[in-house]
């Protein structure tokens, strides 16, 4: 779903031209992707965050109440991590950064239809049983460096340009790194790292 008219043909254009994706339904709006998602019951959603009237994440909030199984990949080119927390807590699955390629969007694409989609950090389970903190072998050196990263704050772009590595590779240690400490947030993220003595 995107309010821009060219975003929507490039869209529904890389997914024609996929022989894994078809595209059931394009919105310009939130009101238009409500009604017609639940009655598609697609099993991927692509949904730009900043659309006019109703947000992108306020449709995701809605959209996830109506249909839990749904997996939303939140589309922006803001990347930042107050936006990325909202869209995780109104239940955002996954997170594709403009501008991207066909293969970066298909690979996305991939992950979100695909059967680890669940391990996503979005919809990761929050561990609150109070037990000891995660063992520092749970985490790879690369994984260790991403978080020394966000633990200093880094937005993921800086993250890339620090590690000498591609944003999407950034994206991915994070799915990996939620995944492993069982958190789905930047900020439990950090705080189970810290609390394990992996810093």
């Amino acid at each position: 779903m995107d309010d821009n008219e060219d975003a929507r043909r490039f869209l529904k254009w890389i997914l024609e031209q996929s022989d894994e994706f078809s595209c059931v339904g394009s919105y310009a709006s939130g009101e238009e992707a409500l009604a017609e998602i639940s009655r598609l019951r697609p099993g991927v959603v692509l949904m730009d965050v900043r659309i006019s009237a109703m947000s992108g994440i306020e449709c995701t909030r809605r959209l996830k109440g109506l249909l839990p199984g749904l997996v939303v990949v939140l589309v922006s080119g803001v990347v930042d991590l107050a936006t990325m927390l909202e869209a995780r807590q109104a239940g955002g699955d996954r997170w594709l950064a403009k501008p991207f390629t066909v293969e970066q969007c298909l690979a996305e694409l991939r992950f979100a239809a695909g059967p680890d989609a669940s391990a996503a950090p979005y919809s990761a389970e929050v561990d609150r049983s109070g037990g000891a903190g995660p063992e520092c072998i749970r985490l790879t050196k690369r994984e260790n460096e991403v978080m020394r990263c966000f633990a200093k704050g880094l937005l993921y772009k800086e993250i890339a340009d620090e590690l000498s590595i591609s944003f999407s590779a950034v994206n991915k240690h994070q799915h990996n790194i939620f995944r492993k400490l069982q958190v789905n947030n930047a900020r439990e993220a950090i705080g189970k790292w810290r609390d394990s003595q992996c810093a």
